[in-house]
């Protein structure tokens, strides 16, 4: 026996005003969601809402000036936004913006303050940051950390500290990180002979990776730690080479040091193997991992391991969304869970992409306007990118410098699809007669 249901559809004037509700909100969404406009201070773009942190004509917070430089590296953490500008730290919260570090800033254990923060990086966690800061302007630089929760300052190394496991005391720092309060940093008493990875994970300055320490399954020690280590729980990763032989991405977890990548590895959605690793462009966020990759002719990439495998984001091979030429260059790798964001440029622009939407998709480029002002270039650091909102630094073609927020929203076929099915569903609920 075969049954069978006749479908009887009626529109009512309701329904019908309804539907035309819906197709007026989808047009204006569309009209807008094209165009590059301003409200008040804030350019809108189809895949974004940007909002005003800093910029020139901000003052500084207990100062009588206006910023005259902002650092590229801005970091987003419990919805703060940290930054670096005229040699000082700042965290802007809501309307709030505070100073964290500035020249009138006591140095702890000193008798003087500090002169400079270094803006080559900013990682955050928690609220705290990690930072390099200077003592006498080019001179004498140390690793401190700044606490939200107690608004206070700690000292970690500087330059009267002896090096762990090494010679001397240190002579220099770069690019401290860090996670659950716990520190990991590049020093060095001599760049040439005496460099590593130390942290301060398992309660006291400890080294992790040094000029003495044999790469595992090597066959000698590391040359050269290439800087820039992320701190992760109980691990540490960081890239290491021994001079032209060997170069990698290795992981200390638990007092065990392992190799995750090196030259061995097949470049996963290119050919053959890598054949360098960007030790500024390593990061490492709940579980994820990303990292810049080189091969043989010139080839680079973006990839990352979500926990399911090496996959590739973008390459050299790689249309640039939006543009007409692929990827000529890439860098400011920033990771958040499973989505990665970068800069990139194609010869004619540079801008800032993400697969944060489910595909490679282009969030600014230097052919946008942005406050009726053309930008130039782009920055974004390692810890920019935080679920759905993006910091980042523009300079613009007149040599002034914004930081701005960026909340990134749904492409516009994406919402008109969802406005079409909530529209059907209004108007077919008890609508149907059997």
């Amino acid at each position: 026996m075969t049954l069978s249901k006749k479908l009887t559809y009626r529109l009512n004037p309701l329904h019908l005003k309804r539907l035309v509700r819906v197709a007026v909100l989808v047009a204006f969404y569309l009209h807008f969601s094209s165009k590059d406009f301003v409200l008040g201070m804030s350019p809108e773009s189809a895949l974004a809402t940007v909002e005003l942190v800093a910029d020139f004509d901000t003052q500084i917070p207990e100062k009588l000036s206006n910023f005259s430089s902002l650092g590229q590296r801005a970091a987003i953490s419990e919805s703060s936004v940290f930054f670096t500008g005229n040699n000082g730290l700042y965290k802007a919260d809501g309307d709030s913006l505070v100073r964290i570090v500035d020249n009138s800033t006591p140095i702890p254990g000193k008798s003087s303050n500090f002169v400079g923060v270094s803006n080559e990086t900013l990682l955050v966690d928690d609220g705290d940051v990690a930072f390099d800061g200077t003592e006498i302007f080019g001179f004498r630089n140390g690793i401190y950390v700044y606490s939200s929760s107690t608004d206070s300052i700690t000292f970690i190394a500087d330059e009267d500290s002896a090096v762990p496991n090494g010679t001397g005391s240190f002579a220099g720092f770069r690019a401290p990180s860090i996670n659950n309060g716990n520190v990991a940093f590049f020093g060095f008493s001599d760049p040439s002979s005496q460099n590593g990875i130390y942290t301060t994970l398992g309660g006291q300055l400890r080294v992790v990776a040094d000029t003495n320490t044999i790469i595992p399954g090597g066959s000698g020690p590391f040359s050269d730690l290439l800087g820039f280590p992320v701190i992760e729980g109980d691990s540490i990763t960081f890239v290491g080479r021994r001079f032209n032989e060997s170069q990698g991405i290795y992981r200390e977890s638990g007092g065990t040091l392992s190799t995750l990548y090196d030259l061995t590895t097949s470049i996963p959605g290119g050919s053959g193997s890598f054949t360098s690793f960007r030790n500024n462009e390593l990061n490492v966020e709940g579980g994820s991992l990303a990292f810049m990759g080189g091969g043989a002719g010139g080839y680079f990439g973006v990839f990352k391991d979500v926990g399911d495998g090496l996959t590739l984001v973008a390459d050299s091979s790689t249309q640039a969304p939006g543009g007409t030429n692929t990827f000529l260059a890439i860098s400011n790798v920033s990771l958040d869970g499973e989505n990665v964001a970068f800069i990139g440029s194609d010869g004619g622009t540079r801008g800032i992409y993400t697969d944060a939407l489910g595909q490679l998709t282009k969030i600014l480029d230097t052919s946008d306007i942005i406050d009726g002002r053309q930008p130039s270039e782009f920055h974004i650091g390692r810890d920019s990118l935080v679920g759905n909102q993006l910091a980042f630094r523009v300079r613009f073609t007149d040599n002034t410098e914004s930081i701005y927020v960026a909340t990134l929203v749904p492409e516009p076929s994406t919402l008109v699809a969802f406005l079409l099915a909530t529209a059907c569903l209004v108007m077919c609920r008890n609508s149907f007669r059997h």
